[in-house]
């Protein structure tokens, strides 16, 4: 996902408020380990419900609970730098206030998170290194090379550190779909990279 897509005949920007999902088919919770189908849901529940796009989910667990980021488009900024990661934290069936990751003049998408802690997280994602507006756009494809991979740590004040770069390179490539693990005080963080001209 980016801030346009292609159209039979041309190309659009994303929607900034997206495709609601209908309220008889929520996304599900389940406290067991049973294989889907072999045992019944034991939660159901919604984190976001607002007119403005919540997608690309990924979600931890820590000590009694779970810690979900997504990409939120932010209501009061455009589509073009509006994308910004955001998250939440829940413990039994009820999830807290959603709050922001990242803050920036540019879109973020596609976040990953791992870690042991509420105040010990990092979330990785893909971010644009530069802001876009009509002028600068001509098809969706100028965009993908300026799709970097970033990262973020939560503190243990709460909050989060200001994002770090882990590409930024000169090289015409773009970078996408970041996934991370953690184990034993190490994080690794994994992405793919496409050379444009290839």
């Amino acid at each position: 996902s980016t801030i346009a897509k292609a159209q039979s005949g041309g190309w659009e920007l994303q929607s900034k408020t997206g495709d609601s999902p209908p309220k008889s088919e929520p996304l599900s919770s389940r406290s067991d380990t049973q294989p889907l189908g072999q045992a019944p849901i034991s939660e159901i529940g919604y984190i976001t419900d607002d007119e403005v796009t919540n997608d690309e989910p990924s979600a931890t667990s820590i000590n009694n609970g779970h810690i979900v980021a997504w990409s939120r488009q932010v209501p009061n900024k455009t589509v073009m730098d509006g994308r910004d990661i955001y998250m939440s934290q829940g413990g039994n069936s009820e999830f807290g206030d959603i709050v922001p990751i990242t803050d920036d003049n540019t879109s973020d998408f596609d976040p990953a998170i791992a870690g042991p802690a509420a105040d010990n997280q990092v979330v990785a994602f893909m971010t644009l290194n530069q802001s876009f507006n009509e002028t600068t756009i001509s098809e969706p494809a100028d965009i993908h090379p300026h799709t970097e991979i970033a990262f973020v740590h939560s503190s243990t004040d709460g909050k989060w550190q200001d994002p770090q770069l882990l590409t930024n390179e000169t090289l015409d490539a773009s970078h996408y779909s970041p996934s991370i693990a953690y184990t034993n005080d190490t994080w690794l963080i994994a992405w793919e990279e496409k050379v444009t001209s290839e």
